[in-house]
């Protein structure tokens, strides 16, 4: 029977969470598991990753998460501390802790069919806290832009009852992840060990979920070479100006300098940009050029020459240290 998440928030309560059992794991510069309670580093996968040739079918061979004839992923699918990595059928050591991002939640259910009021007792046995009832939570996740091939999820009950997920949990939250359904407009990010149960893969236990971040807007950086320039009076120094597209920006730069000085100026240096104006391609580079003039008549001193460069209502800036000399 499945009921309505108002009826399981009656039945979940409120849990206290005993200390968390850990791991130690190889420490990871890209992925860090979101939930505290994992200790393992997570694999960034993908959907297809996980189904392996049979995808978008179900399929326990093909898949690089088959351990034997019968069984894939993780060993138990209720442990609170299952293994980090496995052994696979080819002998190959694989990452059970896995991170899919871009998924879209296609539906969520509580699932009151798939209840207990203790521990598996893989987990030691004994009942859950305050003699309450914890159900799985389930759903389904297709990758965004796909109608097929999907990774079945579970918020597990162990895990509910000891409190490494539940509706008081922001990274593991049961509850106000039902507000994630959709058909694919809404892009979510997952964590949680591969499990096969009988028929599909499931990310089980589910261990932490995140909106997408957004991606990083369009930009571009803008840097001299050299940035630093020496130049007697009456003769004049260039630098090169590189911009590169960073985020996709494409479309004109436009490029300016300004000369500038602590010190007291009769007669100024000027500048010049040559182009002024630069198309960037998508994470591409173009370069422009500054020449700094001088007369016989220029103030020997120090100068700070800004090139600034536009695009719309990006601005960025890089500046040149001039020392103008006599010979």
């Amino acid at each position: 029977m499945i009921v309505s998440l108002a009826a399981a928030l009656l039945l979940m309560g409120t849990v206290t969470s005993p200390a968390p059992d850990r791991r130690s794991v190889t420490p990871s510069a890209a992925l860090t598991s979101w939930n505290p309670n994992v200790s393992c580093v997570p694999d960034l996968v993908t959907v297809q990753t996980i189904l392996g040739t049979a995808y978008p079918a179900q399929s326990l061979a093909g898949s690089q998460y088959q351990v034997s004839s019968t069984a894939g992923g993780i060993p138990n699918k209720r442990a609170l501390s299952p293994p980090c990595t496995i052994t696979n059928v080819h002998n190959t050591i694989v990452s059970t802790f896995v991170e899919v991002d871009r998924v879209y939640l296609h539906d969520y259910l509580f699932a009151s069919g798939d209840c207990s009021k203790g521990y598996s007792t893989i987990n030691g046995g004994g009942p859950y806290p305050n003699n309450q009832t914890f159900c799985d939570n389930t759903g389904n996740i297709l990758a965004m832009g796909t109608t097929s091939g999907y990774i079945h999820i579970e918020f597990d009950q162990d895990w509910l009852a000891k409190g490494y997920c539940g509706s008081t949990v922001s990274y593991c939250n049961n509850v106000t992840i039902a507000q994630q359904v959709s058909s694919g407009t809404i892009s979510l990010d997952l964590q949680g060990f591969v499990y096969w149960d009988d028929t599909h893969w499931e990310l089980h236990p589910l261990a932490a979920w995140k909106l997408t971040p957004p991606p990083p807007s369009p930009d571009f950086s803008i840097g001299a070479n050299p940035s630093a320039l020496t130049i007697v009076i009456g003769s004049s120094g260039t630098s090169t100006i590189t911009l590169t597209s960073l985020n996709g920006l494409s479309g004109t730069v436009n490029l300016g300098a300004t000369i500038s000085s602590s010190g007291l100026v009769i007669v100024w240096p000027t500048t010049s940009v040559s182009p002024s104006g630069v198309t960037l391609t998508a994470n591409g580079t173009v370069t422009s050029t500054v020449t700094v003039s001088t007369s016989v008549l220029t103030t020997p001193g120090s100068y700070t020459v800004t090139v600034t460069g536009t695009s719309g209502s990006i601005t960025h800036s890089t500046t040149i240290a001039v020392v103008v000399r006599v010979v």
